[in-house]
């Protein structure tokens, strides 16, 4: 999995909360070369090797993006995506293998190389445009509704898919158990305050709770095809390209994608109604309460994995902030297991 960074409840990753987005001063040609980004891409041997332009999309301790403007077919940008290999290896495989294979518009993959540093890798994919994203917009909302139920009802037909990183009720277990693992460590922290310290026995009990009612979160699963999970549907994670006859979305930032039951991809969905209308075309046996429900455990999942993200910072001198964070997801959590009814 990706490194251990802590999102926002809508699932924004916020490692090392540090980003930029910028151009490059206006650099010579040989300046440009010596861009790490543009060192790798030459690596790829290229027809067009040096950018008009590089822009800083991200760049944190352990993950960067830049656009390199011109250097792609025809003069088109091109994204590089420094990243840790483990992150690199799932990305590659939902280019490489899932997408081309799927009924569904996809980014080109030109690649990837090696970085410098070991544990590092480069990739580089197509520039989704400027087109944002509005799931508020009737247009953008429908074709965003068809694209997810055509992605997970497509996939779940794919054996190669079920190679990719386990994204079950298995897996969200496993991050209640080491969230509940780092919480208790964290005790012996002398930076907390014991307000701090009565929050954190709240989720932990919280986390025995649902751990001893495992099996009522895996019923609401049953009977859901598992499948891609893209994991990460925030809207900054689309672009999209109208055509005169359709909209047409393109996504990306597929580090977290795994296979699994698609909960947390329905926790994004802007109408479980047409999602359900639209996967029960392959999947007759899907109601419209099991769709809300899934929805549900997507809620939980996200609180889940959103509290382990934030239990990593709490042996830190600073816990301020991560015990604040934990007390939003500790919330979420709360109300999605008041809404699944488990008692």
């Amino acid at each position: 999995m990706p490194d251990p960074a802590p999102p926002n409840i809508d699932g924004a990753r916020g490692a090392n909360r540090a980003s930029e987005s910028a151009s490059t001063p206006a650099l010579e040609p040989d300046d440009l070369l010596q861009h790490p980004a543009v060192k790798a891409w030459s690596r790829l041997q290229p027809e067009r090797l040096v950018p008009s332009r590089i822009e800083t999309l991200k760049r944190r301790q352990k993950s960067a993006i830049y656009r390199l403007r011109g250097v792609g077919p025809e003069g088109s940008a091109v994204i590089a995506k420094r990243c840790l290999t483990s992150t690199a290896l799932t990305e590659r495989t939902v280019y490489q293998q899932i997408l081309p294979r799927l009924p569904l518009p996809a980014l080109r993959f030109y690649g990837y190389v090696e970085d410098n540093a070991p544990g590092f890798q480069w990739l580089f994919m197509e520039d989704a445009g400027s087109g944002l994203y509005s799931p508020g917009l009737p247009g953008h909302c429908a074709a965003a509704v068809r694209w997810l139920a055509l992605l997970h009802t497509s996939t779940a037909r794919l054996p190669l898919a079920a190679t990719l990183p386990e994204r079950g009720p298995r897996f969200y277990l496993e991050q209640l158990r080491l969230a509940r693992e780092n919480i208790i460590k964290s005790f012996s922290n002398p930076a907390l305050l014991p307000r701090d310290f009565e929050e954190l026995k709240t989720i932990q009990t919280q986390c025995d709770f649902l751990e001893q009612r495992w099996d009522q979160v895996e019923y609401f699963c049953h009977g859901v095809p598992p499948t891609v999970v893209h994991g990460d549907l925030k809207a900054k994670n689309f672009r999209v390209r109208s055509t005169r006859y359709e909209i047409v979305l393109l996504a990306f930032d597929w580090e977290l994608a795994g296979w699994g039951v698609p909960a947390t991809d329905l926790l994004k969905c802007p109408d479980l109604a047409l999602y359900g209308n639209e996967a029960r075309k392959s999947w007759p046996q899907l109601t419209g309460d099991a769709v809300a429900k899934l929805a549900e455990v997507g809620k939980l999942f996200r609180a889940l994995i959103s509290i382990y993200w934030e239990s990593l910072a709490l042996y830190d001198e600073w816990v301020e902030w991560p015990v604040v964070k934990v007390r939003v997801y500790r919330a979420a959590l709360g109300d999605a297991i008041q809404s699944l009814g488990i008692a």
